[in-house]
């Protein structure tokens, strides 16, 4: 099985050594779109720039009707370097084909071609800013209505010529821009004339009209002559039909045509004398074996020729940038047939448009030279006559020349058999070979007979030479030496626990960068040296020793060190910004240091701390430049090795590409509350307009589409966001955003265009965001609610309180009505029913009957009458005052009660208002009652004292007491609710406390007057 799989190799590299016989010039990048990437014209007519640089696609693309049958229809599409938008079309009828041209001012007219029997072709004004389109009137009273008719229109000047065709003549109009449409003149004795080529002068103009020839015309539209062969100089009998036009294109500012498909037949023109010219031109290529061509100019004057053979399939692409003699850049594109084109610049890049497809190609900038650009480059070695010899990482070894571009692979056997030596790790030249690595340990290379010989050890990991030895470090095993002359292998030190990255020989002392810090092994020791503490920054990747900087080493975060090997410290030469791993180094005939990183090639000064990136924009094959791969020619060159390619380049002459590129805004789709629909915005205009957007709580969606506009390397652009100025994400190449069920709140977006170097492209974009939340779930909302209990709650403490007010009303009333009455019957008793008891008593006297037993229950009548008449209402009360009434109460129920009573009262008069005291006087008057009627004491005490602006009454007694939450949460209790509403009305505060068998506290607190 490794036989044939080996067998299979061999055969490999002899197809690509045959192959690489007829190389040509491959391009930095070819993308090819197709409608998985959105691209869905079918058939291209017309490609053309905006002033903004949107690419704009026009033809026509197949549909199926009504019937299920296969028709086509105009399509119109623009591209912004990274995804493709269809516009729409206003009455786009089957059988249709689009086709644009661009005016002065940039708007863009759209020609819709009917293809149908009955052709009524319309003509619409876009301006590519706002997606305007607005239809233009074609003059029909010109010619009979009923006639079917078609156009062309060419810019000229100011206007455009407008070419229109009906089945009966054939006219000459021109278009203003204020799209108003004059008839210059009618073409005699033509109809169904299709101009394929038009050439403009002050005086005149030329149209090529592919069905009658070659026409001039003065400025009116009057016909001066048609061209024919005499006038070329050319045999008629060489002409089939009539003299056509098949290319046409300017140079030095001369038009040139080609009136055949053969490349001796150029004719330039002269439009002072209105004559053409033979004139020879691209004799690279022998005219007969041609089958057709194309030639196009850029603005800048270079010319893209494209050849389509009788001998192969495809066509060939060349470039003309200096002379027309040599391209310098030959390519073959896949395509079927000679392309439409278009290009901002052919010494950058062209589209090609074909059926379906798309071609986008860059080509290779000047500052690098690019190779095998589909591998992984390793080791590399400048050999004799600008030869280098080149290995990959698993795709086997190359000879190649970077001036001529040749490469031959280098067919390597082992054993007689085709061999690839993997994982190669560099060559040191011998007198009839090289020594190398592979995956296995170390190789020598006959170069005569290319055989390989192998001396299985241990994979190598970075290897280094002297005259007589090969030393090399590996993955956690051991720093070893080969002997060249023994061809053996010697263990120098154990470093099992190191990953050894690089290494490098100075004098008798091995340094090597680890994994762990900086390996120096001297007189057989080993030591290991950290830069930092920082287990990250002890990481190195690479080592060079090279005066004046001496012994470098790079770190996996992007720093390069200093190794002071006398004292064994480090210092800091230089910080990557993009903490980019350092590769590997290389040093100039200036002392700049060139870091080959794992984010592009940096040039470095450490004379001024300048430093200049550069990546896949300024031409460079891929950002990430590998290890052991990077070395400098005799003649000053450099030759670096990426993950994709080979580059090769001169130091100095290289200089930075200007990206002039803006990041905007090219599709925003989101809810649109006013519409109640989803919107989707593709106007150049309003999206620029755009700052907010608001999202409304129940579509919180939004669609965010950007995109850079002059870039030419679209696909080697990373993109990132970020909200409020916290963390980026990375979105890597895609160029939308899509925010689904966004949190509510308020976002500020920032959008960035990173390239492969992870340098920032042009502006950031900002866009605000407001997604609203639900109504319900909202601050406003609940701070409503809030304010909306808050006014329940408020009128309903007011109308408790309005109730406990009239309560407090009702009580009052009911306790001065009680007092009032109280006073009437206590007078009442005491007025008239205790007179008339005493006058009956009298009575019974005065007839000396004072056995009459009638007498002493007179009396006892008359006392009980005067106490209830006391107890109503103490007449003296008026007159004695509070303090001495309530020694007197004090007094009455002592002689009337078993129970001890005693008071401590302190005189009071005049501290309490007088309308209080009567219902201070009552309260206790009841509490009293209360300790005789429930208490069970023996003793009962009151006490009167002044606090401050206070005045204390507080009875106590012995007796049994009760459980004060059962009185408390029972409102039925008569006694206890009528001294709480005598408190409340003279604003006393009432204190009660008791507990069952520790007898009653009742404390009442009145303030001064």
């Amino acid at each position: 099985m490794k036989k044939q799989l080996r067998i299979c190799i061999f055969i490999f590299h002899i197809l690509l050594y045959v192959l690489s016989t007829y190389a040509q010039d491959t391009p930095q990048s070819h993308k090819i779109y197709d409608s998985k990437d959105g691209f869905l014209v079918e058939n291209i007519n017309t490609m053309l720039f905006d002033n903004d640089g949107w690419l704009w696609i026009s033809g026509h693309r197949s549909t199926p009707d009504e019937f299920k049958t296969r028709s086509s229809v105009s399509i119109l599409q623009r591209y912004n370097g990274n995804s493709f938008h269809t516009i729409d079309l206003p009455n786009i009828q089957p059988f249709s084909n689009a086709v644009i041209k661009k005016r002065q001012d940039g708007k863009i007219y759209v020609h819709i071609q009917d293809q149908q029997k009955n052709k009524q072709s319309q003509l619409f004004l876009l301006d590519p800013k706002s997606l305007a389109i607005k239809e233009v009137k074609i003059p029909k009273e010109d010619f009979e209505i009923k006639d079917s008719y078609e156009f062309t229109l060419y810019p000229y000047m100011d206007d455009f010529i407008l070419f229109i065709n009906t089945n009966k003549r054939s006219y000459i109009y021109k278009l203003h821009p204020d799209l108003t449409i004059s008839l210059l003149n009618e073409i005699p004795n033509k109809k169904d004339v299709l101009v394929s080529q038009f050439m403009g002068f002050d005086d005149h103009f030329i149209i090529n009209d592919d069905r009658s020839g070659v026409h001039t015309f003065d400025t009116e539209g009057n016909l001066i002559n048609s061209l024919d062969a005499d006038h070329l100089g050319i045999d008629k009998n060489r002409v089939d039909y009539h003299l056509t036009i098949n290319s046409l294109f300017t140079y030095n500012d001369t038009y040139h045509a080609n009136f055949f498909s053969g490349t001796e037949n150029y004719f330039s023109y002269d439009s002072d004398k209105r004559t053409w010219e033979k004139v020879s031109i691209f004799k690279d290529i022998e005219s007969e074996k041609i089958n057709a061509n194309k030639i196009h100019n850029d603005s800048y004057g270079n010319i893209l020729r494209f050849d389509s053979f009788d001998t192969k399939s495809g066509v060939q692409m060349s470039r003309y940038l200096n002379t027309l003699d040599t391209p310098d850049f030959t390519y073959d594109v896949n395509i079927s047939r000679v392309p439409i084109y278009l290009s901002r610049n052919f010494e950058k890049e062209v589209f090609i448009g074909e059926n379906k497809q798309l071609h986008h190609i860059i080509f290779e900038s000047p500052n690098f030279s690019l190779s095998l650009k589909d591998y992984s480059i390793r080791g590399i070695l400048p050999l004799e006559n600008d030869k280098i010899l080149v290995s990959s990482e698993s795709n086997g070894w190359y000879i190649l020349n970077p001036k001529t571009k040749e490469i031959k692979p280098y067919k390597l056997t082992l054993n007689g058999q085709p061999y690839i030596a993997d994982e190669n790790r560099g060559f040191f030249k011998t007198k009839n070979g090289f020594w190398s690595s592979y995956n296995k340990g170390i190789v020598y290379v006959d170069d005569t007979s290319q055989k390989l010989e192998t001396y299985i050890h241990y994979p190598v990991a970075t290897m280094v030479e002297d005259s007589t030895s090969i030393y090399y470090g590996t993955h956690k095993y051991k720093l070893m030496r080969f002997d060249k002359v023994t061809r053996t292998h010697h263990v120098l030190a154990n470093t099992d626990t190191l990953d050894i990255q690089a290494i490098v020989k100075k004098d008798n002392t091995i340094y090597g960068a680890t994994g762990s810090g900086l390996l120096v092994h001297q007189n057989g020791k080993t030591i290991i040296y950290k830069p930092t503490e920082l287990i990250t920054e002890n990481f190195l990747l690479s080592i060079l020793y090279t005066e004046p900087y001496g012994l470098l080493i790079g770190s996996r975060s992007g720093k390069i060190f200093q190794f002071d090997t006398q004292t064994h410290t480090f210092k800091i030469l230089y910080e990557d910004p993009l903490n980019a791993s350092i590769a590997t180094f290389l040093l100039d005939d200036h002392y700049r240091l060139w870091l080959n990183t794992f984010s592009g090639i940096v040039a470095f000064d450490p004379s001024d701390q300048s430093a200049i990136r550069y990546g896949e924009s300024d031409g460079l094959s891929h950002f990430e430049s590998n290890r052991y791969s990077a070395t400098k020619t005799e003649d000053g060159y450099f030759l670096v090795g990426t993950l994709r390619g080979l580059n090769y380049f001169h130091p100095d002459s290289i200089s930075k590409n200007k990206i002039d590129a803006s990041l905007h805004l090219s599709s925003l789709k989101y809810f649109d509350k006013k519409s109640n629909s989803s919107l989707r915005e593709l106007s150049p205009e309003k999206l620029n307009s755009i700052t907010t957007i608001t999202l409304p709580a129940e579509h919180r969606n939004l669609n965010i589409e950007f995109g850079l506009l002059g870039l030419f390397i679209n696909e080697t652009v990373n993109y990132r966001y970020r909200f409020n100025q916290e963390n980026w994400t990375s979105l890597e190449r895609k160029n939308q955003l899509n925010l689904v069920n966004l949190a509510p709140g308020n976002y500020d977006l920032e959008v960035e265009a990173l390239d492969s170097s992870q340098q920032k492209i042009g502006n950031s974009l900002f866009l605000q965001i407001h997604a609203k939340n639900y109504i319900y779930k909202s601050f406003w909302f609940y701070l409503i609610l809030v304010l909306l209990f808050g006014m329940i709650g408020v009128w309903y403490i007011l109308q408790l309180k309005k109730q406990h007010q009239l309560k407090e009303q009702f009580s009052t009333q009911l306790i001065n009505t009680q007092e009032t009455e109280r006073s009437r019957i206590a007078k009442e008793l005491h007025d008239s029913i205790g007179q008339k008891l005493l006058l009956l008593k009298n009575t019974l006297l005065l007839k000396n009957n004072t056995s009459d037993a009638s007498i002493p229950l007179v009396e006892d009548t008359i006392n009980e009458v005067r106490e209830m008449s006391h107890n109503l209402h103490p007449f003296q009360f008026e007159q004695l005052g509070l303090t001495q009434s309530l020694h007197n109460l004090i007094d009455a129920f002592q002689n009337t009660s078993p129970i001890f009573f005693s008071a401590d009262i302190e005189p009071i008069e005049s501290r309490i208002p007088k309308e209080k005291e009567i219902f201070i006087f009552r309260m206790i008057q009841e509490c009293i009652s209360n300790v005789i009627k429930h208490a069970k004491a023996t003793a009962c005490q009151l006490n009167v004292t002044r606090k401050g602006k206070k005045i204390l009454f507080v009875l106590k007694d012995n007796g049994q007491g009760f459980d004060m939450n059962h009185y408390t949460n029972h409102t039925s209790h008569l006694g206890l609710r009528t001294l709480k509403e005598r408190a409340q009305y003279i604003n006393a505060q009432l204190d009660i406390t008791s507990s069952i068998h520790k007898g009653t506290t009742i404390t009442i607190t009145v303030l001064t007057a």
